[in-house]
């Protein structure tokens, strides 16, 4: 006995130094109703923008469809909310949390600048709108990317799992209409009434 006991406090430090060695547990991101929610918000938002948000905005001055979907980037600020213990859990990473709170800050601020930008008609208006979109799906794709690569569970994120599983889709959404409106050269508005000028100025040949 005497013999044994100092046998195992000698292998203690040894068994401490290759559990430190093990591979520290990747995150298991694969919960099935979380990522059923985004897919079926995704599909909802592309539904309903073909649907009834397209068609309004096509109809609309290109400065003014885009200053619509900039103000619906204004509400970024929420994400700030990502660093504040309580509305996400204590467990979240700081740094995650931190990328997430300050991207969303700077897309904020930029649809800010992109809606005044846009109604006083400044001469940079749409180049700033440009940098809004690319910066603002750039920072979503990346939290996205930062949660399945870095964030063990969806439900660390807390009260923000709602931003995650609606918000974004919808923030995404508009980010798509935005670029297919920036890479129209003109107003759809001005091209129907160029056609309607056109045609009726077009002699009238009767049968």
């Amino acid at each position: 006995m005497k013999l044994l006991f100092p046998l195992l406090i000698s292998m203690v430090p040894a068994a401490s130094v290759a559990q430190s060695q093990l591979p520290s547990p990747q995150p298991n991101n694969l919960n099935l109703p979380f990522v059923l929610s985004v897919i079926g918000a995704f599909i909802a938002s592309l539904v309903v923008a073909k649907l009834y948000v397209w068609p309004t905005l096509r109809s609309l001055p290109r400065r003014n469809a885009l200053r619509i979907l900039a103000s619906l980037h204004a509400f970024r600020f929420l994400g700030m909310n990502f660093v504040v213990i309580g509305f996400v859990s204590p467990a979240l990473s700081s740094a995650v949390g931190d990328q997430i709170a300050w991207g969303d800050f700077v897309a904020a601020v930029l649809a800010l600048f992109s809606i005044a930008a846009l109604t006083w008609r400044w001469a940079f208006a749409i180049p700033i709108v440009w940098i809004l979109n690319l910066w603002g799906t750039a920072d979503l794709l990346n939290a996205y990317y930062k949660g399945v690569t870095q964030v063990a569970s969806p439900g660390l994120f807390g009260a923000g799992i709602y931003i995650a599983a609606l918000y974004v889709p919808l923030l995404l959404t508009a980010h798509t209409l935005a670029f297919m409106l920036l890479l129209k050269s003109r107003d759809v508005v001005v091209q129907k009434r160029g056609a309607e000028i056109g045609l009726s100025r077009s002699p009238v040949t009767n049968l």
